[in-house]
Parts: C-alpha cells; sequence; structure tokens
C-alpha cells in the first residue's frame, strides 16, 4: 500500500521546508478493532510517499507527524484506506 502526503503544515499553517527544517516523521497505524494506533517504521524527513506491506483485508488508519529541527510538531495528518476480501 502506498501512502502519499504533501509537506506537513506547522501550526502557524507555513510548511516545513523537507530538506532544512524537518528532522523526522512518526508513522502510525490503526487496525479497525485495534484499541489504538501502533507505531510503524517511518518515512524520511524529505519523502512524500511511503510504501508498507500490508495485504490484508480490513479497514487500515494512519496518522503521520511532522517533527521539525526547531519549534512544535505538526498537528497529526490522518488518512485511511480499506483493502477489500477478494478470495470469494
Amino acid at each position: 500500500m502506498k501512502l502519499s502526503w504533501t509537506i506537513s503544515q506547522r501550526k502557524s499553517d507555513r510548511p516545513f521546508d523537507p530538506f532544512t527544517e524537518v528532522d523526522h516523521y512518526t508513522l502510525e497505524m490503526q487496525v479497525e478493532g485495534a484499541p489504538d494506533y501502533s507505531p510503524i517504521p517511518a518515512p524520511p524527513p524529505t519523502a512524500l510517499e511511503y510504501t508498507i506491506d500490508v495485504t490484508d483485508p480490513g479497514l487500515y488508519r494512519f496518522r503521520l507527524t511532522c517533527f521539525p529541527k526547531q519549534g512544535a510538531a505538526s498537528d497529526p495528518a490522518l488518512g485511511s484506506a480499506q483493502i477489500l476480501d477478494q478470495s470469494a
């Protein structure tokens, strides 16, 4: 599954420069029915897309947070994807 996003925004609505200002991201995934999000390997600071190996049917929710080299983290970007059961 490929996740893609635009450059994260500061809480002041100015975008981060991924080449000079982003320290790291955290990426979390929640599988339908799970009580909370779980961390998964995060993309590099300059990435605008990331591929993860998810093949089981179900609804997946994702939360990506940008941590700059200085200042406060971004608000989490939220997304979801559903993989349908194709076995029938």
